[in-house]
């Protein structure tokens, strides 16, 4: 199995003991994590076995046949015995479109002994002249396993996209837990400078209740995003096949930008297009395969007899070469004709998706590339946005501590910016997951195959 590189990258840091605080898990020790855990993997490997037997179904048997005869006769009455040892061997070369075959037979019979020794080849010259429609087949099954072997590429970059969707899953879990732990501090210490301020009884109790309603209500969603965290980690967990502490530190990767790139080009290359270019040209070989199987069949024949026998003790031999021609002519056959129809037929919409996968892979790749442009803005917006809103915040809070604003108009604010950041992470994490898709689309999510 080669090594597979990608363009993404991403880690997260176990706190661990100080001598492995530093260590980073990337997204190739991640898939290497899945490889040796994950079932699913595993399966779609499985199908590549497949390739080891695909075309050895279709094609003629590449057997070398040896059958041996040994016989004993008992004449009832007199109890006289016979004896009587054949041995043959055959070989089809369908390279070639050659047959050859040997045999040799000896008879121990009363008042006679025979043996024979005899050779002969058979060489098509019409139907299957030497072995060129054996060949076209090979051509089409070497076709079907490409074929075979890049649905299997697609079917595991595919799986590779799901994963590192899901991993996205969990950062965005722990990041939205994170920021609910900070505000939830915040609104924690803003406590603790009411408490004091009811202690000097210069806090409203208003004031009072409208605090410990925020510091229920910001721990209630901090313990509902701790939740779905942890139950996201529980999932890579069971994946992965390893344990992450709950307390392990999610960081954010980045996904390189797609760059300018030629959507013509990247359309004709897909994975998705090649499949059925390839599948179009199996199916048309295939027709043209059955329609020669329609062909007459002339076989030259060459051979070389040798005869022996004795009769009552006269001995006799005799050589014999053999030159000749066979012919078999196939009529009507109906089956076939259908067969090839259908090979064709399939061809044909084979080559119709081709288009329709065209057009709908350049349209998918288009919509893509235009969320990916807005969704850039929409991060650069909702960075900004959160951005002015901590200043805000900054700014509210020195107000408050003033007497200048009351405190609902300050969690009012609070609230906003807590906000404002969920917004600014969720942008960010749906920007990598439209750079994730967009990689898988054009097939440059993996760099080397399997």
């Amino acid at each position: 199995m080669g090594h597979v590189i990608f363009f993404i990258l991403f880690g997260f840091y176990f706190l661990m003991p100080r001598a492995f605080a530093d260590h980073t898990v990337t997204l190739q020790d991640y898939l290497t994590q899945l490889k040796q855990n994950d079932i699913a993997y595993e399966k779609i490997l499985k199908d590549l076995d497949q390739l080891s037997f695909h075309k050895d179904l279709s094609l003629p048997s590449r057997q070398f046949l040896i059958e041996v005869q040994n016989e004993y006769g008992i004449v009832l009455g007199d109890g006289q015995t016979t004896k009587s040892f054949g041995v043959s061997a055959g070989k089809e070369i369908f390279e070639t479109g050659t047959s050859i075959s040997g045999s040799y037979q000896k008879n121990e019979l009363i008042g006679r002994d025979e043996e024979t020794l005899g050779i002969r080849i058979e060489q098509d010259l019409l139907k299957n002249a030497f072995g060129s429609n054996h060949r076209k087949q090979n051509q089409a099954l070497n076709i079907e396993n490409q074929i075979l072997y890049l649905q299997v590429v697609q079917a595991y970059e595919d799986y590779v996209e799901a994963k590192i969707l899901e991993y996205m899953d969990l950062q965005l879990a722990y990041l939205t837990y994170q920021a609910s732990q900070d505000l939830y501090q915040q609104t924690q210490k803003l406590n603790g400078y009411i408490q004091e301020k009811r202690k000097n009884k210069i806090a409203l109790n208003v004031d009072v209740d409208r605090i410990a309603l925020q510091l229920l209500n910001n721990q209630e969603d901090m313990l509902q995003k701790q939740a779905t965290f942890e139950q996201k980690l529980l999932t890579v967990d069971q994946v992965a096949g390893r344990q992450i502490s709950p307390e392990a530190k999610i960081v954010l990767w980045t996904s390189p930008s797609i760059g300018d790139q030629d959507m013509n080009k990247l359309v004709s290359e897909t994975r998705s297009i090649k499949i059925l270019q390839l599948t179009e040209e199996a199916l048309s070989t295939q027709a043209l395969v059955k329609k020669r199987e329609r062909y007459p069949e002339l076989d030259l024949i060459l051979g070389l007899n040798r005869d022996q026998f004795t009769r009552f003790n006269v001995s006799a031999d005799r050589n014999e070469a053999i030159v000749g021609f066979g012919l078999s002519v196939p009529l009507g056959d109906s089956v076939n004709k259908a067969e090839q129809k259908k090979l064709a037929f399939d061809a044909s919409v084979a080559a119709l998706e081709k288009k329709v996968s065209q057009r709908d892979i350049s349209l998918a790749i288009q919509i893509l590339h235009h969320q990916i442009q807005k969704q850039q803005q929409i991060v650069e917006i909702n960075k900004h946005k959160y951005d002015v809103a901590v200043r805000i915040m900054d700014q509210e809070l020195i107000r408050y501590n003033r007497g200048q604003i009351e405190l609902d108009q300050f969690l009012d604010v609070q609230t906003q910016m807590a906000q404002n950041q969920y917004s600014a992470i969720q942008a960010q994490i749906q920007l990598q997951s439209f750079f994730v898709q967009w990689h898988n689309l054009t097939d440059q999510l993996i760099q080397k195959p399997l």
